[in-house]
């Protein structure tokens, strides 16, 4: 895992280029010792991008994100990983690790995104609130985002109704936010999920909320 987490930290390299090349050398690789010439025997792996790997040296990065998730609590799971979810893997260049608290992920599920404004009406509560309720009931997962207004309502609604609920982080998996809702993230955990796919410390930036 820690040459994955450092592949990914490579400049320039981004999360396409690692899944071609560990897809095509294996996950047990270490691709840090491979030579120019067998990392270009990839396709989609240029020269270029071959020396951007050969040029890293920050091989602590992967092994103290590996210990800071181990304290916390944080599992990792790749995208060759048995409960990666299945329905993650068929979207356009997915992640190729996420950072995982609570419950394990399951590589099969019933699941709704329920994703909404932040400033909603009452119409708009109650009608998020019915729509959750009904749909654990049936044992479906709801998946939302944590923002404020309607995907923080759908996971309080889950979590009161005592259904599984998956919050998707565009931060780090140890920066919460909104902050107001880390008390909410606790009781997710009990029978759900958070997961992000950033490394550990980063900020919400504007940018990463798109990507998530």
């Amino acid at each position: 895992m820690k040459h994955l987490i450092n592949l990914l930290n490579v400049p320039k390299i981004g999360r396409y280029r690692v899944r071609l090349l560990v897809s095509n050398m294996g996950v047990d690789i270490n691709p840090f010792e491979l030579s120019i010439k067998e990392l270009c025997t990839v396709n989609g792996i240029d020269k270029k991008s071959a020396q951007q790997i050969k040029n890293y040296n920050d091989f602590d990065f992967g092994i103290q994100e590996l210990e800071a998730a181990s304290k916390f609590g944080i599992s990792i799971v790749s995208f060759w990983d048995d409960h990666y979810p299945m329905l993650l893997k068929k979207i356009y260049n997915p992640p190729v690790i996420l950072y995982c608290k609570g419950q394990p992920l399951q590589y099969k599920e019933d699941v709704v995104a329920i994703v909404g404004t932040r400033r909603f009406t009452p119409y708009g509560k109650s009608v998020t609130q019915r729509l959750t309720s009904n749909l654990i009931s049936n044992n479906i997962t709801i998946v939302s985002g944590l923002a404020r207004g309607i995907d923080t309502i759908a996971h309080k609604t889950s979590v009161e109704g005592g259904g599984r609920t998956i919050s998707v982080l565009g931060s780090g998996i140890d920066v919460i936010y909104p902050a107001e809702n880390k008390k909410l993230t606790e009781e997710i955990c009990e029978k759900g999920t958070l997961i992000s796919e950033f490394k550990l410390g980063t900020k919400p930036d504007r940018g990463n909320f798109p990507q998530r």
